[in-house]
């Protein structure tokens, strides 16, 4: 990671429904999983509206046992998906609608007893959210910027480019700058996206 983040900015990593923050700790360090985002074994990102304040992580995951309806996840494979193409996973308590425009909303419940509808995206900053949040508490400011590693080889060149538009909308919305760490062949897409 040394060679491929020469800018030292933290990075997200992406897996499955879990995800890992590194940040770089010096010279003779190089970069290290955060501890306070469980390590190298990283967080579940899993968001409930069971309560008036959204839970993340594994309080989330606790309300999927009981208020499944309320809980969405699994953000990154549904922006990988065509969204005219979406294919329900039976494992999912959301449904899925549109707006002239937003061609994907998930429509969940809320602690008010209401349905809401958010973008994958908007959801997707939420979440990232935690992420600059955690950064912060740890490092002391919010970056600017992060870099992003999907770890999930199992996504062709058309989804990753679903998956990348998804996650700039996202940043776009959190006002920083995002990088893409190329799985393939482990190098930063220094082509940046800039929310201004």
């Amino acid at each position: 990671m040394n060679v491929l983040l020469k800018s030292k900015i933290p990075f997200i990593g992406c897996y499955d429904n879990s995800s890992v923050i590194g940040i770089y700790e010096g010279f003779e360090k190089g970069y290290k999983f955060m501890d306070e985002w469980n390590g190298m074994f990283g967080k579940d990102c899993f968001i409930s509206f069971d309560r008036k304040r959204p839970k993340f992580g594994q309080a989330a995951i606790d309300s999927l046992k009981t208020k499944n309806t309320f809980v969405v996840f699994d953000l990154i494979k549904i922006m990988s998906m065509p969204p005219d193409q979406i294919q329900m996973d039976k494992t999912w308590g959301f449904t899925f609608t549109k707006d002239d425009k937003n061609p994907v909303l998930l429509k969940f419940d809320t602690f008010d007893r209401t349905k809401k509808t958010s973008s994958p995206s908007f959801l997707m900053a939420m979440y990232l959210r935690q992420h600059l949040k955690a950064i912060k508490s740890k490092v002391g400011e919010k970056p600017k910027e992060i870099a992003l590693w999907i770890f999930d080889k199992d996504f062709n060149e058309k989804e990753r480019k679903r998956i990348k538009k998804g996650i700039k909308e996202s940043c776009r919305l959190l006002k920083i700058d995002v990088y893409f760490v190329d799985t393939e062949s482990s190098k930063v897409d220094f082509v940046k996206h800039c929310p201004n």
